[in-house]
Parts: C-alpha cells; structure tokens; sequence
C-alpha cells in the first residue's frame, strides 16, 4: 500500500509540470506558390523566408516554376491536398490560373494574390505593386524626356498575366492624355519577362527597320528585358542607341540584381517594382490569426536613374544593414528564448528529480524490508528450475538415444526389406518363364488359360512393385545413377503410347497426343525416362472417369538457364484439394480408402524427376480434371556418344504396367452370374480383385451357388435382393471396407 501511495503521489507532482512544459504554440503552414525563376523572385523569397522566421508559428513552404502554368497548376493542387492553413499565389497566366485558385478559396484556404491577379473576385487579399500606376508613370516620365513627333517601341511580358496587361493598360492610359506630345509605338513584341526572348525579339525588330526611321526609345516592362534590348543592340552595332526604359529596380543584399544596369549604362531608368515579401507575410499572419486587415494592399513605386542611382544603392545599402542588425538581434532574442525556456527545462527537471529521489528513499525503505523473503523465495525457485533443467537434459539425451536407435531400426529395416525384394526377383523370374512357356504352348487345355492368365498378372504386378521399390530405395541411399543416350524424345514416347492403343480403345477413352513440333533430337536417360511417363500414364487411366478424357502435351521452352522440356499428362473425372497436392508426391501415401494403388509410383517419379534436376507439380479442378506437369532441363554442357536404338529397345517397365493394369478389361466374360441351381446353398462374395473373385468362385461353385460383388455398395444391394446363406466378404475394399459391410 506503501509503494502504491509513494507511485501515485509521484505522478501527481511530475504530470502537470510534464504537461505544462509540452505546450507550444499551434503552428501554421504557409504555401507559396511563384511563376517564375528570376532575380526579383529570389529576393521576394528571401524576404518571405526572413519575415516569416520572426515567428516561431509560421512555417513556410516555396514551390517555383519556369513561367510553366501547368505545372503551378499542379503545385497549388498538391498545397491544397496537402492541406496548408494559408496560400500565397503569384500567378503566371491570369485565365488559365484562375478555376485553381477559385478551388482552393471554395475548400476554405485563405488565399494571397502576390504580384499578380488572376480574372475572379475569389481571394482573400491581394499585395504587389500598382501596375497600372507603373505604366501610367513610366508613360509620363517617356513624355518628359523625348520630345516631338518620336518612334518608341514597347517590349512587353508574358501575355495573359495581369502584370503585362495592367502594365501596358496604364502606359497607353498616359499617352492618350490631351497634353501628350505626339509620339507613335512604332513596334510592340512579346519576351515573357525574359532577357534572352528580349534579346532575340529586339534583334529581330532591328534587322527590319530602316536606319533613316531608328527608335528613339524603348520601354521594356521588366529590368531583364531592358538589359536584353541592350545586348540586341551591342550586337547589332548600331551606332544610335536609344534611350532604354525598364522596370523593377531590383537591388539585392549582396549589391547584385538589376540597379547596376543603369550604374553601368546598360539601361537609362527605371521603376521600383517593390517585392513585398515583408508585407505579404504580414497580411497573411493578420489573416491566420483573425486579426482586420485591408484586402487589396498596393505597393507604392518610385523613379530611378542616373541622377539618384547612386543615392537610391546608398539607401539600400543603409537598409539591409539595418535589416541585418535586425536579424541579428531577432537571433540572439531566439537564442536567449530558447535558453531561458532550456533553463527553464533544467529548473522544472531539478525539481522533479528531488521529488523522485525523496520518493524513491521511502520506497528503497519499503523494498529492503521485504528483499529478504524475495530472496529466499527465487532461491527455491531456482532450485525448482535447476531441477527441471536437469530433467529435461536427461529427457533430450534419452529422446535422442531413442531417435539415433529408431533410426537404426528404420535403416536395418528398409535393408532387410531390399535384400528380401531382392530375393524375391529370382523366384517370380522362375515362376513367370514357366508361365509364359504355358501360354505359349498350343496343346494347352482351353480351360487352364484363364488360371495361368491370373497368376501371369499377379506375378507381372508383383515384379513391377517390387522394381519401383528398389528403385525407390535407391534414391533414397543416393546410389540413383543417370546414363545420358542421344535420341528422338518425342518418338520414344509414341513408341511407348502404341503399346497402350489397346486398353484405350476397349474403354472408349477420347486419347490425344500433342507436341510443339520442335526438335527433340536430345540427351536422355530412357529407362527412368519410362518409368516417368508410364507411372503418369498409368495413374491416368486409374483416375480417368468412363468414356473420359486422357490427353498428353510435350512441349519445349528456353529459359536464362537453357532449354527444358514439359511433359504433362491430363486424365478429366478426378479432383485432388489443395491440401492435398503437395502430399501425393510423398511415399505410401492415397487421398482416401477408396484410391487403388500403394503410394509409391509418383513418388518414385518424384524422385527420378529430382534425380535429372527437375521438377513435378500438379494442378487440379474439380469440374474438369487433373494434370501432371514434369519439367527436366537440359544440359547446356552435356555430351553423349551413346545413342538409343529405338528399334530395339524393350520399355520392360511398360509391359510390367500394361500386364497388371487391365484386370477389369481382361477378365470383363469371365464372372457372369452363375444360374441358381437349386438344392444348393447361395454365398456371397464380395472381393474388390477380379482374380481373387475368380479363384473363390473356382472353389466354391461345386458345391454352392455363389454371388459376386466387386465392392460393398454392391455387395449390400445384393445380399438385400438375394439374401445369400453366408457372405465372404474382403477387409480392405476402396469406397466402403469389410467393417462397414457387417
């Protein structure tokens, strides 16, 4: 109860002061948004960034485009998605800036036409020079220094911007006036605010006037089009240079911009187009904070020439010293706030430390009263721990033994079961010659056929299953050795199919073959290669519904390792679930009771598969079928001189496939029903191997009128129709077992 106390009474004393110095001004994010790259954009910058550093809950963010209005387009969408608090906007082209600019007013952001309008009342506020008064002076001032009847031309801006529009608006306004001396705009030509346009545009103008008909002034609307007059006119060589007019009067903090055209005599006068960086960040915190402020905010502008130049750069200079020592004392008040709320910082972490320490004494009081019986109490449980430690040491140890030991057994086992299938080759060898010589001979009784028939099957299936065995086995150990012969792939496998036409054709199969028409002239091992393909075969046509569909595809694709072949073979009538797909492939193992077979033919072809450095999958759907897909690469660097006679060669594994897989087809006239004969007794037998089916029968009808069910759905319709005496009926049976039928 003690601790809890101290705890919350800590919590008391540390949250507030926690909290109360956490708190900070909201801030505000500024977007800004300029149409071009120039001088005069870069000191309007400066001066945004330098005001808006005065405060601590300003943060400004400058986008700036090459008098590109697509892309401020997309600036000012990315602004507004953002979701600045305020939006400063120096539009390049009134119209097509216009239905943005109306956007971000109707979402609820302030917004500040800088410089330029755009053509709708939608804004907030507006701060920049008064263009039309610019032109009206500059026209005034062009009538006080020429005098007469004289040529001027007029390089204007970028069309559509209001700067170039109001500009040339108010200058026509001032010629146009009653005392105004008669004087003619002989030329006028666009330059988007450029020099180099200027440039070339005033080149142009030159080379197609008269010298009898000169200029004797040009008024271009920006500093930077007037210095481009003037290098149009060094180029030229003209030896009468007219008197060059501009606007801006821009002079830098490092004594750069524009001012030193008319130092230099490049140009003759000029006009103070004022940045405002500092009013316009003025009027936006006035707008952020809700404080009055006036909507259109107009620039005043002033004459500069060679007579107060000299002046004006002096003032200027006066200026930005006093704007530096106004940034300098702006940054030591940051830096002394900042040490102050520091100092602070450390005062309130001085206090709490105190607090904690004296907490902290009344709790160590209360641990080490109790520290004792801690200690005692995780000394009994270390030596529980230690305890079970070591028991689970001697478990892991045991468990190992036992697993080294099982897998001994394991290995005794698989090699006493090899040499024993070993074994058992020699004697079915002995059993099957015999058998064949039998069949063979013509004196043969007709009734023998049909029994030496049964026991050359069952002696063929157990020759095949004990060969996959040991062919498996041999995998398994390692010992799977690949003998590589040049041959035709593609005929190999038709040769093997001829065999098969026979049991396709009794079933009524719907069997295709097709292949990708490429040279299959290839290195292969045809042994394994047959066991491949007939084990796949072989499971589609245990799978394959009735009158279905078997169709088989070999095709042959480059890849950056080299060339490889696919073989698939589909069967419809069959669906394996995902779930099951991957443990086909593993030995011994059937989707369910009701699968014929014992587990080993796909994972003996797994194993030759991986053998050649392949692959096999499967894909299934249940309502259209199962396919196979073998995958075997090629190798880039194997040679061969061995070739395969393919005339002579005997597929030994197919014949040991085909003989013991038409069971059904062979013995289809041997189980007709017996006719009832009466007196004797009816038996039922329900046996899901035709041959052992014939053999019990064989024995039994002498005496006793027998019955026969191939599975136990047939073998209970048939004991309710026929109510037989006795049933004999097989144990493991696909679809329903022994134990199910009683």
């Amino acid at each position: 109860m003690m601790k809890r106390l101290s705890i919350g009474a800590l919590l008391a004393l540390i949250l507030p002061v926690l909290f109360s110095c956490s708190k900070r001004p909201d801030v505000y994010t500024i977007g800004v948004s300029q149409c071009s790259v120039d001088a005069w954009r870069e000191v309007a910058n400066s001066e945004i960034l330098q005001e808006a550093s005065f405060y601590d809950n300003l943060s400004v963010e400058i986008k700036s485009v090459r008098d590109d209005s697509e892309q401020q387009i997309e600036d000012i969408e990315n602004f507004i998605t953002k979701g600045v608090d305020l939006l400063i906007i120096s539009p390049n082209e009134s119209e097509s800036l216009t239905p943005v600019v109306e956007k971000a007013y109707d979402a609820g952001i302030p917004v500040i036409l800088y410089d330029r309008k755009v053509d709708s009342d939608k804004y907030t506020a507006f701060v920049g020079g008064d263009n039309r008064q610019i032109g009206s002076i500059a026209g005034s001032y062009v009538m006080s220094v020429i005098g007469g009847r004289k040529r001027i031309a007029l390089i204007r801006g970028t069309r559509g911007s209001t700067a170039d529009t109001e500009r040339y608006e108010g200058f026509l306004s001032s010629l146009m006036e009653e005392d105004a001396p008669q004087v003619t705009i002989a030329a006028e030509e666009a330059a988007n605010f450029n020099r180099e346009d200027a440039r070339r545009v005033m080149g142009d103008l030159l080379a197609q006037s008269r010298e009898e008909d000169p200029f004797d002034l040009v008024f271009a609307f920006n500093d930077e089009m007037a210095a481009g007059v003037f290098d149009a006119y060094t180029e030229a060589e003209k030896e009468h240079m007219p008197l060059i007019i501009g606007i801006d009067a821009l002079l830098t903090p490092e004594g750069a911009g524009t001012v030193p055209y008319i130092l230099n005599g490049m140009i003759d006068a000029s006009f103070i187009y004022p940045t405002g960086g500092s009013v316009v960040i003025d009027v936006a915190r006035r707008i952020l904070m809700g404080v009055d402020y006036q909507k259109e905010n107009l620039l005043s502008t002033e004459l500069v020439n060679s007579a107060n130049v000299r002046v004006f750069q002096a003032q200027m200079k006066q200026m930005v010293e006093k704007q530096r020592r106004a940034e300098e004392l702006n940054s030591r008040i940051r830096g002394n706030t900042l040490r102050y709320e520091r100092q602070q910082q450390v005062m309130y972490i001085s206090l709490v430390f105190v607090l904690v320490l004296a907490v902290l004494l009344l709790i160590l009081a209360f641990f080490v009263r109790t520290r004792n019986h801690l200690v005692n109490q995780l000394n009994d449980q270390n030596t529980q721990i230690r305890k079970q430690v070591d028991s689970l040491e001697e478990q892991k140890k045991q468990l190992i033994d036992l697993s080294e030991q099982l897998e001994e057994t394991t290995q005794a086992k698989l090699a006493f079961f090899t040499n024993i299938s070993h074994e058992f080759k020699t004697p079915l060898s002995l059993i099957s010659g015999p058998i064949d010589d039998l069949l063979t001979n013509k004196d043969m009784p007709e009734s023998a056929e049909v029994p030496l028939d049964i026991l050359k099957r069952n002696s063929s299936k157990l020759t095949r299953l004990i060969t996959e065995l040991l062919d498996f086995r041999t995998f398994e150990g390692g010992k799977m050795v690949v003998n590589y012969s040049m041959g035709n792939f593609d005929e190999f496998l038709r040769e093997i199919l001829k065999m098969f036409a026979d049991v396709i054709r009794r079933r009524n199969l719907k069997f295709s073959y097709e292949t990708d028409g490429a040279d299959y002239e290839i290195p292969f091992d045809p042994i394994k290669m047959e066991k491949v393909f007939t084990n796949l075969l072989s499971n589609a046509f245990n799978h394959v519904d009735k009158e279905g569909t078997i169709r088989i595809r070999l095709n042959s694709s480059r890849t950056s390792t080299g060339r490889e072949i696919c073989l698939s073979v589909f069967n419809s009538g069959s669906y394996i679930p995902p779930e099951n797909m991957e443990k086909i492939f593993q030995r011994f193992y059937t989707l369910d009771a009701s699968q014929k077979g014992t587990g080993i033919g796909l994972a003996l072809v797994t194993s030759i598969v991986d053998a050649l450095g392949g692959t096999i999958r499967v894909e299934s759907e249940e309502a259209t079928g199962t396919t196979f897909f073998v995958t075997i690469p090629l190798e880039r660097d194997l040679h061969t001189d061995a070739r395969i006679n393919q005339a002579n060669y005997v597929p030994e594994f197919a014949m040991l496939k085909l003989a013991t897989m038409g069971e059904e087809d062979m013995a289809s006239g041997i189980l007709d029903e017996m006719a009832r004969e009466e007196g004797k007794a009816t038996v039922l037998v329900i046996e899901d191997n035709v041959d052992m089916r014939y053999y019990i029968r064989n024995i039994l009808s002498p005496d006793y009128h027998v019955l026969l069910a191939k599975d136990g759905n047939i073998g209970i319709s048939k004991a309710v129709k026929f109510v037989p005496d006795i049933i004999l009926c097989d144990i493991m049976m696909p679809d329903m077992d022994g134990y199910e039928v009683c």
